[in-house]
């Protein structure tokens, strides 16, 4: 349940095991089996193994799986697709970019020695998503916005005088990381 985004025909994925699908809107038959070939370097030409029907609106589309035994590796793989109906032959190229690295440690602003009631976090991430830690356990997630986040903490369950350590780790939009933690600071419950 990994997320995968397209553009164009380059997919990214944190998934190193990706199901290939082809979609057509006619049966395919290769070797006299339904199926579609995908090619790859750790495939070799191998055929899809299941196949099932999808009635999108008033049209029959068959699509054609792939479920990978073989992990891909980090970075670009180029996979063929090969489908054929009669002898019409149907054949396209799609990308799979493999993303598993995390992002960038972010960037926490300094905070202030001392904080009553809540407590203002901000700082820099190039990342999707910042998660804010207190006492090492998860207290926030906020949405980088342009290279920023910003989130405020209610201090309410912390008792007087009492010190509370903060840290940040990231995200990316395939939900990589977290990233390495951030230097812890410590903050006194005013």
């Amino acid at each position: 349940n990994k997320i995968t985004l397209k553009q164009s025909n380059v997919f990214t994925t944190a998934d190193t095991l990706p199901t290939l699908f082809a979609k057509t809107n006619k049966k395919s038959f290769i070797n006299g089996v339904e199926s579609c070939q995908f090619s790859l370097s750790a495939l070799n030409r191998q055929s899809s193994t299941t196949v099932q029907q999808s009635l999108e609106g008033n049209r029959l589309f068959n699509i054609y799986k792939l479920p990978l035994s073989t992990p891909l590796s980090e970075g670009i793989d180029t996979i063929d697709v090969e489908c054929r109906s009669g002898i019409n032959k149907a054949t396209f190229t799609v990308s799979v970019n493999v993303d598993t690295t995390p992002p960038p440690t972010p960037t926490l602003n300094t905070l202030p020695a001392t904080a009553n009631s809540q407590l203002s976090v901000t700082g820099f991430a190039d990342a999707e998503f910042v998660r804010i830690l207190v006492n090492q356990n998860p207290a926030a997630i906020t949405k980088v916005d342009a290279g920023t986040f910003s989130t405020t903490l209610s201090l309410e369950p912390y008792t007087h005088n009492q010190q509370i350590t903060i840290t940040a780790d990231a995200f990316d939009i395939l939900e990589n990381g977290p990233s390495t933690a951030t230097s812890t600071q410590t903050i006194t419950v005013d």
